[in-house]
């Protein structure tokens, strides 16, 4: 197996083993384990969960020396998860595909097979001369008329576009105390005071033979006096936190593509006959005729290929906007690496993100995240007479996206009694009693009770994310004690999503944002080269030209059927400033190309053009309304299929042969032969070769003519219509009668 597809299969099996460990642990039932102080967490694959496992994940397990029966589940799955991001993929010599998989480097051999052995006959061609043939467009000057005709192009093109993004945060948090000390003081004072002065006066006399005379005074006085004095003093403390969260975060960016193209071209074409005759202009179409003639050069052994659209190649190089110009390299498309929101997974989305310079990505979430809070009761001076009872509650937030998987206590209280914590996490409970092995003396009837407590929450998924999850403590026969809580929190499946989708929008964005930046750039480059390029007129490669680079794209293309490679792989040259060597590639790869540039005899290289309808559907509207002066190069560059018939070399049947069997060049030798092998070929048979040397052939049959029509036109030099006339009576052949030439405005 090829290195790349190695890695990626590894990778793939880590990732199935962790998923399949978390699937299971989802769906364990809720449980209650109690193991001995200091023994840790026991958060294992029961014994019948480790029998469920796969095969697959099994050997993953083994492979990586982890016990599923004793490692703790998350940090099982933590280091399937860093194996599984250690593996660093080679580097491929293929392409990655619309869905991000890569082919393999090695694979079958291509179905290629000779065709026998027969003689070689190569029909070759030459332009002969050019003929006219129908005409293309008449003009009528009437005598003594003038007349002039202006042709105005106006392009003009403005493109604008604007983005803009505005977000707010803002954040504020206020904690405020006030400490206040209130004295209140009353006093109340009463007086009341009553005073009555009374005179009385009593007199009594008996008058006779004696006087009695008697008198009395009495005087009233009272007072009351009441006082109350009242002295009161409070002392209070206020505690407010206040949070105010307002996302007032503005960024704004503008990008305004603004695009004005203005080119205006005026052309006067302009009639003047002076004469009292009238003028007729005939234009006639030009026709390229061809002398071909067959040729054998003997027996060879030929293979036959179809190759599909030749020419996609160079459309391709037409229609890329960095054809002719110095362009910068346009970002890769997204969808090469990842065509939805599902294929971004944490082996590909930082290497994406480099590619278009994306910041701020989150990390995916863990399968696992951990809350933990302690609780306390009680202090030096708790009382542990009597039967003291308390009540704790504690609440943790639930991250969001997971629901509560395990929680764990570690206790530890003081009593003198039978000790005795009721536990309650997320709707499961557990009364906890220490034994013996969890209780230490310390003396005056007082023990310390220490244990761990587990509580599987598998099936509790009832607390949503975002919310609190109560954890309660009851404690009976102590009030000093204390608590460590952690609860594992397990990912929820639309958890990894909403990172899938959000990961996958800012990719995109930013994707789109080189895309703009890279048009932009293009559409400047372009207006530039337009402006260059009216200086001047263009007329196109020449025939011979064409012809060469149509073989040679026939040869590139047969040479990558027959091996199986799109010549992506390493020459021997290494990127540096300046680049250098690397000989044994360089070696290598130098006999792998002299072997395939000699087994086949290329300049005896025959072909036949299919018509466009073999092509893709989608290219058939291009095909048929494209146009060129070369009728040749146009045939190539719009056909959907080619025949290709190659003849091998004399002396590299077997050599060849061997190749596409055994995949080994040089008859399995790996290194071109020395001047004493039959499959030596001379320098200067090569270059006599290229340079059409005559190879010995002989003329077969009589040579033909062959018309090809072309858009070309030419002003006949006499006004009379063109008529045909058979050259010989046996054939088909048709010749242009010079005399109607003679014969002015006769058809």
């Amino acid at each position: 197996v090829a290195p790349r597809a190695a890695a990626t299969a590894r990778r793939a099996a880590l990732r199935a083993a962790a998923d399949e460990v978390v699937a299971i642990a989802r769906l364990a039932p809720a449980a209650v384990t109690v193991t001995p102080p200091g023994s840790g967490a026991r958060i294992v694959l029961h014994e019948r969960d480790v029998l469920r496992l796969s095969p697959e994940t099994a050997a993953v397990l083994a492979d990586l020396g982890i016990d599923p029966a004793t490692r703790a589940i998350p940090a099982l799955v933590a280091h399937i998860e860093a194996a599984a991001a250690s593996i660093i993929t080679p580097a491929t010599r293929r392409d990655p595909g619309p869905t991000g998989q890569e082919e393999e480097e090695e694979g079958p051999r291509p179905y290629v097979r000779t065709a026998g052995v027969a003689d070689l006959l190569v029909v070759k061609q030459h332009l002969k001369r050019y003929d006219r043939s129908d005409i293309a467009h008449v003009e009528n000057v009437l005598a003594a008329e003038k007349r002039s005709r202006t042709h105005r192009s106006l392009e003009r093109v403005e493109e604008t576009f604007t983005f803009e993004r505005e977000t707010t945060r803002e954040r504020e948090t206020e904690l405020e105390t006030a400490e206040r000390f209130e004295m209140q003081k009353e006093t109340t004072k009463t007086i009341e005071e009553d005073r009555r002065f009374g005179f009385g006066l009593t007199v009594s006399g008996r008058y006779g033979p004696s006087v009695e005379f008697a008198s009395n005074l009495g005087i009233d006085s009272s007072t009351s006096t009441q006082e109350s004095a009242t002295s009161a003093t409070t002392y209070a403390k206020d505690v407010m936190s206040r949070s105010l969260e307002r996302v007032v975060e503005r960024v704004r960016e503008e990008q305004v593509l603004r695009i004005l193209r203005e080119q205006e071209e005026s052309n006067l074409h302009e009639f003047d006959n002076p004469g009292p005759e009238h003028v007729i202009g005939v234009y006639q179409f030009l026709e390229k005729v061809y002398e071909s003639q067959v040729f054998n050069y003997g027996l060879r052994q030929i293979i036959d290929i179809m190759i599909p659209e030749p020419a996609s190649h160079l459309w391709w190089l037409e229609e890329s906007p960095s054809q002719g110009l110095n362009l910068p390299t346009p970002p890769p498309r997204l969808s090469s690496y990842a065509a939805t929101a599902v294929q971004v997974t944490p082996d590909n989305y930082l290497a994406i993100a480099a590619l278009y310079g994306v910041e701020g990505l989150t990390t995916p979430p863990p399968y696992f995240q951990i809350a933990a809070a302690a609780v306390q009761q009680g202090g030096s001076d708790g009382d542990e007479e009597g039967q003291p009872r308390v009540v704790l509650e504690k609440e943790l937030a639930v991250p969001e996206g997971y629901h509560p998987w395990y929680a764990q206590l570690m206790p530890i209280a003081l009593t003198d009694n039978a000790l005795t914590l009721a536990v309650s996490v997320a709707g499961v409970s557990y009364v906890w009693q220490p034994t013996a092995g969890e209780l230490v003396s310390v003396g005056s009837d007082h023990t310390i009770g220490v244990g761990t407590l587990g509580l599987g929450l598998a099936a509790q998924e009832t607390h949503v994310s975002g919310s609190q999850l109560a954890v309660q403590i009851v404690a009976f026969e102590t009030a000093t004690f204390g608590a460590t809580i952690q609860v594992f929190f397990l990912r929820s499946a639309d958890a990894y999503t909403r990172w899938q989708i959000k990961t996958y929008d800012a990719l995109s964005n930013a994707y789109d944002e080189a895309v703009k930046r890279y048009e932009l750039q293009v559409s400047e480059l372009k207006a530039a080269a337009a402006n260059a390029a009216r200086q001047g007129t263009r007329f196109g490669n020449a025939p011979s030209q064409n012809a060469v680079v149509v073989r040679e794209e026939l040869k590139r293309q047969c040479i990558s059927v027959l091996t199986r490679q799109r010549f992506d792989a390493p020459n021997g040259m290494v990127e540096a400033d300046p680049p250098y060597f690397d000989f044994p590639v360089a070696a290598e790869r130098g006999s792998f190309a002299r072997f395939f540039e000699q087994a086949i005899e290329w300049d005896q290289l025959q072909y036949v053009c299919y018509p466009y309808y073999w092509a893709r559907t989608s290219t058939w509207e291009q095909r048929l309304l494209r146009e060129d002066v070369d009728p040749a190069f146009l045939e190539f560059f719009t056909c959907g299929a080619a025949r290709v018939v190659l003849p091998v070399r004399p002396g590299f049947e077997v050599a060849l042969s061997h190749y596409l069997e055994e995949d080994e060049i040089w008859d399995g030798e790996g290194e071109p032969p020395d001047v004493t092998s039959d499959t030596y070929l001379p320098i200067v048979t090569e270059i006599m070769e290229r340079t059409g040397a005559d190879q010995g052939e002989i003329a077969v049959g009589e040579p033909w003519e062959t018309r090809v029509p072309t858009p070309l036109v030419i002003v006949r030099r006499a006004a009379g219509l063109p008529r045909w006339v058979r050259s010989g009576a046996d054939g088909w052949q048709w010749q242009e009668d010079p005399a109607a030439d003679d014969e002015p405005g006769r058809a």
